[in-house]
């Protein structure tokens, strides 16, 4: 088998053009890193002013092959894909490997006469991924296939079905869902792939703030900001990477006055509300705080963090004029996935002269 894992940028239907927006730095607190070059490269990000994304758009493909939900492969074996890191050649053929069987898309479609749309990438089982890289294309999808779609998601994606049928009611499109397994590969007659509207860590687009818009108009009943609603996103015991001293963290909030909301075990809609009425959130660096799409504009954020440099939050903020601020625990190091998964224990004394004097 010969795979091409190049990315295919064609785009055959062009919905949204080249854009930018301008970004601020963050004010960082507790921030200390001793490799000078790794400073210089992240004081380097900070310093940007202008984020250029690329255009958007759709690119048809015909007589291919969809694996896993989301490599699609042309009648070349050339992969078209979006994802958080390009996948290597040795591990697409792992996927392959994997497979048990073959099945046709089409037997699986439930409006034939409608078009079948890829819009997932790898990252899908998350949250933050999910809202900001892939639920933004939907509003694409209205803009080019007004009269419905069949939507084809991952297996390890089901979990967001629900939240794709509150979007598409919101932006008023049919949308049939074909969830396709991780073990069959399934071959099509044509497919539309929605090309990235996103760069991983350090890129956005224009189309995530739109979606924001149509979500918050739909729940404009629910939102009523207060100057002074301040919000701490904190974790629930089951959840992965919290707070070793989540007690003394928590207790650091409450009697400062915030109040503790937990994302992960609420529904969309209550996330949204929340998020959309606070005028200071603050919480850990993870997929919950990712809300901080519908924050209004100028509220203050504060993200915790151990000593990573993941900009993805923090270019959430720039996207949406958000005053940010990033409280670190421990030296920053080189990025290490490793780390990024552990707990960590929060610096209290340097939380409370951040919250008392920003917040």
């Amino acid at each position: 088998m010969n795979i091409d894992v190049e990315k295919i940028s064609r785009i055959d239907y062009l919905v949204q053009d080249c854009h930018s927006y301008l970004s601020s730095a963050p004010k960082l607190h507790n921030y200390f890193c001793e490799d000078r070059n790794l400073n210089s490269w992240i004081s380097s990000i900070f310093s940007r002013r202008q984020v250029i994304r690329p255009g958007e758009g759709f690119s048809y493909i015909k007589n291919g092959k969809i694996l896993r939900g989301r490599y699609i492969f042309s009648e070349d074996d050339c992969i078209y894909q979006d994802s958080i890191l390009d996948e290597s050649k040795e591990l697409v053929k792992k996927f392959f490997v994997s497979t048990t069987g073959v099945s046709n898309l089409c037997e699986h479609v439930t409006v034939p006469e409608l078009p079948i749309i890829s819009i997932f990438k790898n990252g899908c089982q998350n949250y933050g991924h999910f809202l900001l890289e892939i639920a933004p294309k939907l509003v694409n999808v209205k803009s080019v296939f007004p009269n419905g779609v069949n939507l084809v998601v991952p297996e390890d994606a089901a979990w967001s079905i629900g939240i794709i049928e509150l979007i598409c009611d919101v932006i008023k499109i049919k949308c049939y869902i074909i969830i396709c397994r991780d073990d069959i590969i399934y071959r099509f007659r044509g497919i539309y792939f929605h090309t990235p509207v996103s760069k991983h860590n350090t890129e956005k687009s224009i189309t995530a703030l739109k979606l924001s818009n149509f979500i918050l108009g739909e729940f404009a009943n629910y939102r009523k900001v207060s100057e002074n609603n301040k919000v701490f996103f904190s974790r629930g015991p089951d959840e992965k990477r919290r707070v070793a001293n989540h007690k003394d963290l928590e207790r650091v909030f409450l009697d400062r006055g915030w109040k503790l909301f937990y994302p992960g075990e609420e529904s969309f809609r209550r996330q949204v509300e929340v998020a959309s009425s606070a005028s200071f959130v603050a919480g850990q660096m993870g997929a919950g705080l990712s809300n901080i799409l519908f924050s209004p504009v100028n509220s203050k954020i504060l993200m915790l963090d151990n000593s990573g440099y993941d900009y993805f939050f923090w270019d959430i903020a720039c996207l949406k004029k958000l005053e940010f601020h990033w409280h670190y625990s421990n030296h920053v190091q080189m990025f290490d996935y490793n780390v990024l998964r552990e707990g960590f224990t929060v610096d209290i004394d340097s939380l409370c002269r951040v919250l008392d004097e920003y917040f």
